[in-house]
């Protein structure tokens, strides 16, 4: 499945390199609703029956002009639209951040954690869903876990909610240039399909 994710980010880093305040990297990030009053006139346009994301509006051929405290996006559309909708899925950990995911969002991404900060915070989730009446909508939930790298984990993890896993061979964050070669990844690739894929799927 394809989907676009949108997320404030949690490092200093992410507003650093645009040159912006990390500290209204929420506010920025609410350009995505439409029920904001900032974005009043993104939605002035749009027919009940339109998603309430911005991001989503695009792809409808009538286009999306939102002018806002933080930019004025000039007015635009997606050519060709997609014949399918593409779900949005809304990551970060923040109780701003789950409660938009929940209220808007057509899943959520998570950034890495222990089990308990992940139960935890798809409990919010799941609450914060029923309080906005869309308990039963379709959901998805992107998880970084170790219980994805083994077949009993990915089990767990199934069972819990998780609709899909974000899996790695390396720390991201490790400063320095990558060392691992072409073949070393495509072996630990190989490795997880056949040793966890295929186990969990039996």
């Amino acid at each position: 499945a394809q989907a676009a994710g949108a997320a404030a980010g949690m490092a200093d880093a992410l507003a650093d390199a645009p040159g912006v305040d990390a500290a209204v990297s929420g506010a920025r990030q609410r350009l995505l609703e439409a029920d904001q009053p900032k974005a009043a006139p993104a939605a002035a346009s749009a027919s009940p029956a339109q998603p309430k994301l911005s991001g989503q509006r695009i792809q409808h051929s009538s286009g999306l002009e939102v002018p806002v405290e933080f930019y004025d996006l000039d007015a635009m559309k997606m050519c060709p639209v997609p014949e399918q909708r593409v779900p949005i899925l809304i990551g970060g950990h923040s109780d701003m951040a789950l409660t938009r995911a929940a209220r808007l969002g057509d899943g959520w991404m998570h950034a890495g954690g222990d089990a308990e900060g992940l139960a935890r915070m798809m409990a919010v989730i799941n609450e914060r869903r029923v309080e906005h009446g869309r308990a039963d909508d379709p959901f998805e939930v992107h998880a970084i876990s170790l219980d994805a790298y083994s077949p009993e984990g990915l089990e767990k993890l199934e069972a819990a909610g998780v609709t899909d896993v974000i899996v790695g061979f390396r720390d991201a964050y490790q400063p320095g240039a990558d060392t691992q070669t072409l073949d070393e990844k495509l072996t630990m690739m190989h490795w997880y399909a056949d040793e966890i894929i295929a186990k969990y799927r039996g």
